[in-house]
């Protein structure tokens, strides 16, 4: 299990992902907007969505890769609102390839990623004090 933020949350890096048996969890990165009205609704704030192939090769991928990319990838996109006083953020939208809610919970896969959030802040504390 892969959990991430943003920066990691592209179509090919995902297929990457998928295709050494792994899974994934990532925030979504602000470039790609959430659509309400399109995908599977599984649960509230919980849908299957489909992401197409970019049209262009992204940057890290020759154009032989790029080619080899299947046309679409089917994702699962859980989005939550944060009402913490002080929290710069307000809503999370998340990406994974866990795509069975019976199996993987939309609140087991948000509380795995709360833990990732509160990782991150210990190490950004740990390198503050040690300088």
């Amino acid at each position: 299990m892969l959990l991430g933020d943003r920066a990691f949350c592209a179509y090919a890096d995902l297929i990457k992902i998928k295709s050494l048996g792994c899974d994934a969890i990532f925030r979504k990165h602000q470039g790609r907007k959430t659509e309400m009205r399109q995908g599977k609704i599984v649960g509230d704030g919980d849908k299957l969505v489909t992401w197409n192939k970019p049209k262009k090769c992204p940057n890290g991928l020759t154009q032989e890769e790029f080619n080899l990319l299947p046309e679409n990838l089917i994702l699962r996109e859980i989005y939550f609102y944060i009402n913490i006083p002080g929290f710069r953020t307000k809503q999370v939208s998340l990406i994974t390839t866990l795509l069975d809610k019976e199996i993987y919970s939309t609140i087991e896969i948000v509380r795995l990623y709360g833990k990732r959030w509160s990782i991150s802040m210990l190490i950004m504390l740990l390198i503050y004090f040690s300088l």
